[in-house]
């Protein structure tokens, strides 16, 4: 292969290197008609003729973009979240759908195609969400922008892609997982133990846990369900905090919890399981699709006696076999997890303790979360689970 004397330059961030008839963006090239052009990781290829008649497009996020700035030859990566097949007032058909950069949308148009031609040309993937490439001209319509579509769809596909572009814990899957599965595992009541594992390996759980939320109002992330619970066990692994009674003994004073921490914790692992049967989450996304409205209306209602009915025929056997206090535990069990589903008012420490703790963290996860979206120094005004709060960002 012959050697090609190439002389360097800048374009804005990117480094390029120019030959008499080229412009490439590594330093090892082939040598063909076609030219490879990378901004910003995204990688176009173009006629030699057509490259020399375009401009090199700018790379944005749709959150830079306003509705009342028109922008041409630019590309936009982000989820796209929906597309569907739509008519002009010609009748001709075109694609419309939505891109989404965690809170930020932005719609966007391909013309003169059918949504199957636009999925089958570019290989994208049918009624799914996926990252995506785009490139065009942002137009303003009714106040807002929108991307008209002139280069096609680039499929991204690169690990960890779609977690960029929504809200994600800030933990990893393995991470909650194992956290949780080493909790469980140091439980020392083996009923309380076995009721856990049963939960946790129960084919429901197993098959949605990397993706169901945890709930509409809170926790609507991606592993939402997850992450509510690594948090709340977090909370309570340790003895710290927890009020305790000094018992005098042979070896000196010894201070032993006031509540039982065991049954607070297998409380939080199985209270609210309805969030995998009554919410139906993409998989991808970890987005609410479906919600049964008529059980999440009523407030706890048919979904809090449905998880206690749950959780009660998982330890039914269990509690016929007990001994020692266990079959007591068990029912305390049930009561917490009745006490958390909004079923029936708090009657042991336990209770009342879980309770606390679990609108601890709801309440200020969602705070926190709504403050992100304000900006520094701003105020907004919040109501969750009948409380008011005015939140202010402070970071």
């Amino acid at each position: 292969m012959p050697i090609i004397k190439l002389n360097t330059y800048n374009i804005g961030k990117n480094l390029y290197k120019k030959s008499r008839n080229n412009l490439v963006c590594s330093g090892i090239f082939r040598f063909t008609n076609y030219v490879t052009i990378n901004l910003g990781g995204r990688v176009f290829s173009q006629t030699e003729k057509k490259y020399k008649e375009d401009k090199i497009m700018e790379t944005i996020r749709i959150s830079r973009l306003s509705g009342q700035e028109a922008k041409k030859n630019v590309q936009v990566e982000a989820l796209v979240s929906s597309m569907e097949e739509a008519m002009t007032s010609n009748g001709k058909p075109y694609v419309k759908g939505v891109l989404s950069d965690r809170r930020d949308k932005v719609s966007f148009k391909v013309w003169d195609t059918t949504l199957a031609d636009l999925t089958k040309k570019y290989g994208l993937p049918a009624g799914k969400a996926f990252v995506g490439c785009l490139s065009g001209n942002i137009d303003v319509y009714e106040g807002k922008p929108q991307l008209v579509c002139k280069g096609g769809i680039t499929l991204v596909e690169r690990e960890g892609a779609v977690d960029n572009y929504i809200d994600v814990p800030p933990y990893s899957y393995q991470d909650m997982v194992g956290t949780i599965d080493y909790i469980v595992n140091h439980i020392e009541s083996e009923e309380l133990k076995t009721v856990c594992k049963k939960v946790l390996s129960s084919e429901v759980v197993q098959s949605k846990r990397g993706y169901q939320p945890f709930s509409c109002e809170v926790h609507e992330e991606k592993m939402g369900w997850l992450h509510h619970t690594y948090n709340l066990l977090g909370l309570v692994a340790d003895d710290n905090g927890l009020p305790k009674v000094a018992l005098a003994g042979e070896q000196g004073t010894s201070y032993y919890p006031l509540l039982d921490k065991e049954v607070v914790m297998a409380a939080f692992v199985c209270y609210h399981l309805s969030s995998f049967t009554m919410l139906k989450a993409d998989e991808v996304t970890g987005a609410v699709e479906e919600k049964d409205v008529k059980r999440l209306s009523l407030n706890g209602g048919l979904s809090g006696i449905n998880n206690v009915n749950y959780i009660h025929d998982k330890i039914s056997d269990l509690s016929e076999k007990s001994q020692n206090g266990a079959a007591e535990r068990l029912e305390n069990l049930l009561h917490v997890i009745a006490v958390l589903n909004g079923v029936t008012e708090a009657a042991t420490p336990e209770a009342i303790y879980a309770r606390g703790i679990c609108n601890l963290e709801k309440s200020v996860y969602k705070a926190a979360t709504v403050s992100q979206t304000i900006g520094y120094g701003e105020r907004t005004n919040i109501s969750f689970e009948g409380e008011k709060y005015s939140i202010v960002r402070t970071v």
